[in-house]
């Protein structure tokens, strides 16, 4: 049995890797360098043109208020952006970065929305939102808030599929299926391959739960891993100034507190814990592909799907396997900063990121037999030194 001072030892052993990749992630948002920088103005100038898409021809009923409220709700309501964000809010964000003059707040606020995207494109694979047809609705006609709600997911999944064919286009091969049925295929690769689901042998659930306070789910605001950051310090030390703190700091979020099983825990000890094993990351990952990707005459670029195992009925003309151009440097600040925005908000460690990033960059060889996420030793290491390495100097 383990004495009182080894625990504490381990302990605080976690907690400087805890502070060394929460402050490796948030100096990568306040200071990226000119490779994140450039990924970030692309990946801007895409998600401009996505609202003014989806606001101009009022995919949902009421434009982009209500999408703003309804569907790009899940980091929003985190605070990286108030939860009632008008369109004229995004739209300045996204300008300033496109002009290379983005805060932290900014690049965090923007990557938040590409992560909702992402989210909401990720569920189609899980078929949260696929499945609806009008039969189900009529079936339903009794029950008004049931209807509601099928309908909704049935908007929503079209306003997103009709927004996507203005994305995608370069990045899948006209050999492959039919430009309307590539998200769903999409989809659902990312969700058999990458999502926690797939990384915990479909046991995420059995695995994970909220923390919870007296009965409540614990709602404690964060700012990275653990709570290292729960006063601002490391935005201190990085050179934002105490006195505005709450006008220049990336703001702390409020998002359910979750952990994993001890079982869990036990199998990775020397690592950070902050929830569990990232799908999110993916998500993110996808959609700064679907907006950066130029064409497959980039030699410096893997395609967007390369790193996955389609089958050959899913794409009968798949992507060549090039770890060069998997590991290139726009990937690698792209995976930088998906990872950046997880551990500096504290929704995850670095040990949860570093199987899909490392898959990501080609480092782990594919293996479709085995998708299970594992303990990673050298996750804050290596994660540390990726988003320092898009960091600038």
């Amino acid at each position: 049995m383990k004495s009182d001072q080894t625990k504490v030892k381990e302990y605080a052993a976690l907690v400087e890797k805890a502070t060394t990749q929460t402050t490796a992630a948030r100096k990568l948002l306040y200071n990226p360098g000119d490779t994140a920088k450039a990924e970030l103005k692309r990946a801007a100038e895409k998600m401009e043109d996505l609202i003014q898409f989806m606001d101009a021809g009022k995919t949902f009923k009421q434009g982009w208020n209500q999408a703003i409220n309804k569907k790009f709700n899940r980091q929003l309501g985190t605070q990286q952006i108030s939860s009632d964000a008008t369109k004229t809010t995004i739209l300045e964000i996204v300008a300033r970065i496109k002009l290379g003059k983005g805060t932290g707040k900014d690049h965090a606020a923007l990557i938040a929305l590409i992560g909702d995207v992402g989210t909401a494109v990720g569920d189609l694979g899980s078929g949260k939102s696929v499945d609806i047809d009008q039969k189900k609705v009529i079936d339903v006609e009794t029950d008004k808030d049931k209807k509601k709600k099928l309908q909704d997911k049935k908007d929503e999944f079209d306003a997103f599929t009709m927004a996507y064919k203005r994305m995608y286009s370069c990045c899948i091969p006209e050999e492959t299926l039919r430009k309307d049925e590539t998200l769903k295929a999409l989809a659902n690769g990312i969700y058999q391959e990458r999502s926690g689901d797939a990384q915990t042998g479909g046991c995420k659930k059995q695995q994970r739960d909220d923390i919870k306070v007296n009965g409540e789910k614990k709602m404690d605001p964060r700012g990275g891993v653990f709570e290292c950051n729960i006063e601002h310090q490391i935005d201190i030390a990085l050179g934002i100034k105490k006195e505005n703190v709450e006008k220049d700091a990336i703001p702390l979020v409020k998002w359910p507190w979750q952990t994993v099983s001890k079982a869990v825990m036990d199998s990775c000890p020397a690592e950070p814990w902050a929830g569990h094993y990232s799908g999110s990351v993916v998500e993110i990952l996808m959609i700064f592909d679907l907006f950066n990707y130029i064409s497959k005459a980039d030699s410096h670029d893997a395609h967007p799907l390369a790193s996955y195992d389609y089958t050959q009925a899913d794409f009968p003309v798949k992507p060549v396997y090039d770890s060069k151009r998997m590991n290139s440097a726009s990937r690698r600040a792209r995976a930088a900063l998906a990872s950046a925005y997880l551990i500096s908000n504290g929704m995850h460690s670095a040990n949860e990121v570093a199987f899909s990033v490392k898959l990501y960059l080609g480092l782990i060889q594919k293996n479709s037999k085995d998708r299970k996420a594992k303990c990673d030793t050298a996750a804050t290491v290596d994660i540390s030194s990726l988003m320092t390495e898009a960091t600038a100097k």
